[in-house]
Order: structure tokens, then C-alpha cells, then sequence
């Protein structure tokens, strides 16, 4: 399901009606979504989904701030009640369709910002940046979607910000170059981080040969963006439709590789999960690293009986090659799980305060697009992940998140705990830059 993409005033998206054929059922005007904060007409909520616009004791007051939650639970119960309205989950993420409603609910209570919702500016604020020239090394997937959108929608010129985007095949790339200085920020997966943090040195893998390291140079990073979060479909374990493993059981009882682009790092933690889940230890199976691009040719030429993929190399394996998911990692202690963040080093990030700011200003305005507009999301990947728009329109998008959500984050290293990543409980504060609105 995609919401096409309309013009933007005052940092909101204007969405219009999706989808006749559905429409054609409901009852007229379903959806009167935000035109704009300054238009003539801010919304026309009455009776919307057996909503009212009289006063609700959950309601932030008139300049308040409604937490999403909030109202997340004033949606969900007036839905429960409608159900009219019920055949839309089949159609639509419930996720994606409540962040729309929150921003209509939002301005029909006149909240300045409501988390998940909030309208952000596209002027600079804050001091002048140290400096107006960064590099953010990117494993392009769709997990970057949120900062290709804010890239090519001029949000860091805004800011006073050039960013020069450079992709990567995987965190480990990018932590060498903030180790050299040939990148300021990095995003890429959680767990690289972590344990490249506890360990406090790092030997990044030689960019002409990938089978060897550098020397290990002392590391210390500092999260400042949280950058997606796993939802179904995103991450998953494939086989050929002619393989004869067809379930995790199989993949144990024949010893399977699996196909993986870093040894001991994020897939572990996802199969640890499926497997423990599955009754198995979790190092049940084992894995072979190779370059991230090449997994599925790799697949599909039976040099490795099962390979994890992300979006979009799981929808591109299985439009070009016949691919099909063995088993999906969005499940049991993984659901919603996040995935990837912003990183830069410690010592770069205290040095610049202002640049930092000026980039999260930009990048939260990406995220909030990303998270509510799939259009957007589609386009950014065509041009910077190199996906045709095929994929691009049949792949899963994650959800991107507006701010640092402390308790989410721990779920991370809690999970390299349980799963035999690393050997002790790990607390994530230790490596966030704290931030406006972030959550403790």
C-alpha cells in the first residue's frame, strides 16, 4: 500500500485519499487527513472514525505535548469499536495508519508536537555548525531511507550542512574510516558498535581484501541517531524454492551454512533468537561471511544453501532469482527490533556540538517523512540503493524513529547477552550522546 506523496507545508505532508476501489466501500470523506498547519483548512475531524473533537482527559493541553502513546491508545479505542473500519489492517500496516491519524488528531488539539508526529523546520536554528563538510559512511539498504530522504530533499543545506554520502558494505567499513577521520558519522547496525565499544580497540577489514583486518586501532564511539527498527519481512533467512531445507529443523539437522556478510555480529543475534525459539542452542548453525551485494547470486548458484537478507537484497533475491524466506527474524524477542543507528566518535562528536545538532535538525525531518510517507522511501532507494522501482514498490520498509528511545535501545546488547554475542550484560548509556527529546 503506498500514500503517494504530496507538497509539504509547515513540515507536514499532505496525504491524499489511497486506494478508490477501497474507498469506494466507506462511508464518504474516510480520511481527512492534515492539509496544512497554515491552510485554510486545518482539518475536518467531527465524527472521523468515530472520533469527536470534544474535550478528551488524555488530550494535552492547547500548547502541550501529546506523547504518542497517548495517542496511539485514543486511536486504537475508538477503532476497536468501528468495525467498518477493521478491513483496513488488512490492507495497511496499523503502524504506518496510525502515524497518519496522530498528526490529524495532533492539530485538531492544536499540540505543537506530538512524538512520532511532530512538525519540524526546514530554517536553521541553533548555533552556526564547527564545521559545514561531513562524511556519513552507509550500508545502503533500506534501513538509510530516513537520511536518503533528508539528503535529497535539501534538509542538511537547510541546515547549513554538506553531507557527502558514501556507501559502505558494512558497519566495520565504516568504523575504519572514523578511525582514519575519512568519515565523521556512520550508520549501520547496532551490534558492530557495541562490540567494537566494549572492546575499545578495532581492526577494521581491509577494503581491497575482506578476509583481512588492519591493525586494531583504539576506538570509542557515540550513538546520536536511532535509525530503524525491524518490521516483518525486513530481515529474513531464504533458501531456493528447490532446496530441500525447508524449515529451521532442516537447516539444524543437516549442519546448514548460512550465508552472512561479518562473522559474530547482527545475523548472529538474529538466528541465536530463531533457533533458541525453535529449541536449539543458539550457535546451532553456522556461518560463512561474504561480500552483502554478493549473497544472493550466491544463493541462487547453490554456492551457500541459506543466506540472510535484508531489504532490499531479500525482495530483489527473490524477483531476480526465485528466492523464497525460509523464516522471518521480526519474532518472539526480536519483534520490532532495532536495527540500525547513527554513530560517530566520541571525541568528534564533543568537538562538535552544533554540527551534531544541525544534523539530527535535518535528519529527524528525513525520519519523519520516511516513517509516514512510502512514496518517499520508494524514490530514496531507487536512487541511492540502487533498486529498480519494482522492488522498491514490493519490498518492507522498517519504521524509522523521530528520537533516542533509551529502554528500545538496551534491547540491543540485552539480546547479544542472551544470545551468546558477548559474555556480560552491556549498558547502552554508556555510548549515547544525550539529546533533546530523547527518552530515559
Amino acid at each position: 500500500m503506498k500514500f503517494p506523496r504530496g507538497p509539504r507545508s509547515g513540515g507536514i505532508t499532505q496525504v491524499r485519499s489511497p486506494d478508490s476501489d477501497l474507498l469506494g466501500s466507506l462511508p464518504e470523506n474516510p480520511f481527512p487527513f492534515c492539509e496544512s498547519l497554515y491552510g485554510r483548512r486545518i482539518t475536518d475531524f467531527e465524527a472521523a472514525f468515530g472520533l469527536t473533537t470534544q474535550r478528551d482527559d488524555r488530550f494535552a493541553e492547547p500548547v502541550g505535548q501529546a506523547p504518542q502513546p497517548v495517542v496511539e491508545e485514543i486511536l486504537r479505542d475508538h477503532l476497536g469499536t468501528r468495525p467498518d473500519y477493521l478491513m483496513l489492517s488488512k490492507r495497511w500496516k496499523t503502524m504506518r495508519l496510525t502515524n497518519k491519524l496522530a498528526c490529524c488528531l495532533a492539530a485538531a488539539i492544536r499540540v505543537v508536537a506530538v512524538a512520532g508526529c511532530s512538525v519540524s523546520s526546514s530554517t536553521p536554528s541553533g548555533l552556526p555548525p564547527e564545521t559545514r563538510n561531513i562524511t556519513i559512511d552507509i550500508v545502503p539498504t533500506a534501513d538509510a531511507a530516513g537520511l536518503y530522504i533528508a539528503y535529497d530533499d535539501g534538509y542538511f543545506k537547510q541546515q547549513g550542512i554538506n553531507l557527502t554520502i558514501a556507501a559502505i558494505n558494512g558497519g566495520e567499513y565504516g568504523m575504519g574510516d572514523l578511525q582514519t577521520g575519512k568519515a565523521q558519522l556512520v550508520e549501520g547496525n547496532y551490534v558492530s558498535f557495541i562490540l567494537a565499544q566494549i572492546a575499545g580497540t578495532f581492526a577494521a577489514p581491509n577494503p581491497e581484501n575482506p578476509a583481512e583486518t588492519l591493525p586494531a586501532k583504539p576506538i570509542n564511539m557515540r550513538l546520536i541517531a536511532d535509525s530503524s527498527q525491524m518490521q516483518p519481512g525486513n530481515q529474513a533467512l531464504y533458501v531456493m524454492p528447490n532446496s530441500p531445507y525447508k524449515t529451521v529443523q532442516d537447516l539444524v539437522r543437516h549442519h546448514v551454512d548460512v550465508g552472512v556478510n561479518t562473522l559474530h555480529n547482527v545475523v548472529s543475534v538474529m538466528l541465536g533468537s530463531l533457533l533458541t525459539a525453535s529449541g536449539y542452542k543458539a550457535n546451532a548453525l553456522s556461518e560463512v561471511p561474504e561480500q552483502l551485494p554478493m549473497l544472493p547470486e550466491l544463493l541462487a548458484q547453490h554456492k551457500i544453501p541459506a543466506v540472510w537478507l535484508p531489504e532490499p537484497l531479500g525482495t530483489e533475491a527473490e524477483q531476480q532469482y526465485g528466492a523464497v524466506p525460509l523464516a522471518d527474524f521480526d519474532q518472539g524477542s526480536l519483534l520490532n527490533f532495532p536495527i540500525t543507528a547513527v554513530v560517530g566518535s566520541a571525541s568528534w562528536v564533543r568537538s562538535h556540538p552544533n554540527t551534531v545538532a544541525a544534523f539530527l535538525r535535518a535528519y529527524q525531518e528525513g525520519q519523519q517523512v520516511a516513517d509516514a510517507d512510502r512514496a518517499a522511501v520508494e524514490q530514496a532507494l531507487v536512487i541511492h540503493a540502487d533498486v529498480t522501482r519494482m522492488v522498491a514498490a514490493t519490498m518492507t520498509i522498517d519504521t524509522y524513529p523521530l528520537v533516542m528511545d533509551v529502554p528500545v535501545m538496551q534491547r540491543v546488547p540485552d539480546a547479544m547477552y542472551e544470545f551468546g554475542v558477548i559474555t556480560k550484560p552491556y549498558d547502552i548509556t554508556s555510548m549515547i550522546q544525550p539529546e533533546s527529546g530523547e527518552i530515559r
